[in-house]
C-alpha cells in the first residue's frame, strides 16, 4: 500500500517529529488517554505490536508498563526506525503493513495499536483489515486517527494526512472491520482545541523551531495538566478521535 510521498515521512523524521515525540503536549496526552484505554497488567508472555509506530516512543511507554510482554513496532520509515532508541529499535520491522500482515499473523497478538496512522493512507481499510488479522480472537485493538474534516489545518497538510475522519464514519469502517467497539470518544475540550488552532495558525514548524528546550518541557507539562481538564468534555466533535474494539 503505497504512502503518499514516502520521502516525506523519513524527512518528518530527521526534523520535526522527533520533537514532537519527546515533548508536543497533544502526542503526550494522547499517550495519556491510549494507556487509559489498555490493562493495567498483562499476563507475562502478552504479545503487543504497535503499527505505525515511528520512533518508538509508546513501545517505550508499553515496556515500562508490561515488562514481561513481547513487543513489536512496525515502522513504514526507515529514518523513524533509525530514530529509535537501541533498545527499542531491535524491536521495529520496517515495511508496509499490508504486505507484512501474513508473515506477522502466523503468531497473533493480543493487543494491536494503529495511532496516527490511517489517516496517512489512501485506503485505510486495506490496513484496518491487515490489523485485525494480527489478533488473537478476543484480542484488543486501540486506535487513534484526527477527527473531523472541520479541523483540517495547515498541521494536516504539513503531516501529509488524507482526511480526518468523521466520528459516525471511523466507527463505521472499525466495525466493518470485524471488530466490535468497545469505546469510540472524540477528545479536544477547550484547552486542547485553543492549542489546536493556535499550532494551526503559527504553523507547525514554526513551533517546532523552539526545540526540545527545558522552556518548552515546562510549557508541555503545563499544557498537559490543563488538557485533563479537557476529559470532562470528551463527545462525538473532538478532533482527537480515541477507539478500543475488541475481535470477537
Amino acid at each position: 500500500m503505497e504512502l503518499y510521498d514516502p520521502e516525506l515521512y523519513d524527512r518528518l523524521w530527521s526534523q520535526e517529529w522527533q520533537t514532537l515525540q519527546a515533548i508536543g503536549p497533544l502526542t503526550h496526552n494522547r499517550y495519556r488517554l491510549m494507556l487509559r484505554e489498555l490493562p493495567f497488567s498483562l499476563p507475562p508472555g502478552s504479545r503487543i505490536i504497535d503499527v505505525g509506530c515511528g520512533n518508538g516512543s509508546f513501545l517505550e511507554i508499553l515496556r515500562k508498563r508490561y515488562p514481561d510482554a513481547v513487543l513489536c513496532g512496525v515502522e513504514y520509515s526507515q529514518q523513524g526506525r533509525q530514530a529509535a532508541i537501541d533498545d527499542i529499535r531491535k524491536f521495529i520491522q520496517v515495511g508496509d503493513i499490508v504486505e507484512l500482515a501474513p508473515r506477522l499473523a502466523t503468531e497473533p497478538y493480543d493487543i494491536v495499536i494503529c495511532t496516527e496512522v490511517l489517516e496517512h493512507l489512501p485506503d485505510p481499510r486495506r490496513a484496518l483489515n491487515a490489523i485485525v488479522s494480527l489478533l488473537k480472537p478476543g484480542g484488543l485493538a486501540l486506535l487513534t486517527v484526527p477527527g473531523g474534516m472541520r479541523y483540517w489545518s495547515k498541521q494536516d497538510e504539513a503531516a501529509g494526512h488524507y482526511l480526518r475522519f468523521e466520528y459516525d464514519e471511523f466507527a463505521y469502517l472499525v466495525n466493518d472491520s470485524g471488530l466490535q467497539i468497545e469505546q469510540h470518544y472524540g477528545w479536544g475540550g477547550p484547552f486542547g482545541l485553543i492549542y489546536y488552532h493556535m499550532i494551526s495558525f503559527v504553523g507547525p514548524k514554526r513551533v517546532m523551531r523552539t526545540g526540545d528546550s527545558l522552556l518548552s518541557r515546562i510549557v508541555s507539562k503545563m499544557l498537559l495538566i490543563l488538557f485533563r481538564f479537557d476529559d470532562l468534555f470528551c463527545s462525538r466533535y473532538g478532533f482527537q478521535l480515541v477507539t478500543k474494539a475488541r475481535r470477537p
